[in-house]
């Protein structure tokens, strides 16, 4: 493209069907959000209920007070035990010292082996909430390109 007299030398480009790709790329980010949003509670269900499982199991405290978390927006979900859930009980918050030990007393981890069984799944399922939501979008994927 030859420079306009007197202009940068810089050029113009417009891109045909912009406004349908930006529509197509709203939509995408909608749904795609909404489904990112159902894996993330999902996958902190199944990541909640195993720490319960392998919760070290005495009282049955630990396991009966394990958390989920799901932050605002959906996207984010922390698992695992609030030292105000102990307190509110009456009980010492305790969880840290069998989750990894001390000098006397050997570890009994419950959430780095549950996360370590977890974590697979749930890359593997936003993964495949992406390509869905991308092949969906994309030329005769049935989005609103």
């Amino acid at each position: 493209m030859a420079p306009r007299k007197g202009g940068s030398g810089g050029g113009k480009f417009r891109v045909k069907g912009a406004a349908r790709v930006l529509r197509a790329l709203t939509l995408l980010d909608r749904d795609l959000n909404a489904k990112l949003r159902g894996t993330v509670d999902d996958y902190g269900t199944q990541l909640q209920d195993t720490v319960k499982f392998n919760a070290a199991f005495d009282t049955g405290f630990l396991s009966e007070n394990v958390r989920k978390d799901i932050e605002p927006d959906g996207l984010f979900v922390e698992v695992g035990w609030r030292d105000i859930d102990f307190g509110s009980k009456g009980r010492p918050f305790y969880a840290p010292f069998v989750e990894f030990g001390t000098q006397k007393m050997a570890a009994q981890p419950a959430l780095a082996p549950s996360l370590a069984e977890i974590q697979p799944k749930f890359n593997a399922a936003i993964r495949r909430d992406i390509r869905e939501a991308i092949g969906r979008s994309g030329p005769g994927g049935g989005g609103a390109a």
